[in-house]
């Protein structure tokens, strides 16, 4: 069953996290865009 774990719930947190990190780094992101534009 740890299998279908990973699948729900972490997933699900991965989300969230990558959510909140996304609204922390969003300055890191324009920087990383502007070196790749």
């Amino acid at each position: 069953m740890a299998g279908g774990r990973m699948t729900g719930c972490d997933d699900i947190r991965e989300r969230l996290l990558a959510h909140h990190e996304g609204e922390l780094a969003t300055e890191e992101r324009l920087q990383v865009e502007a070196h790749l534009s």
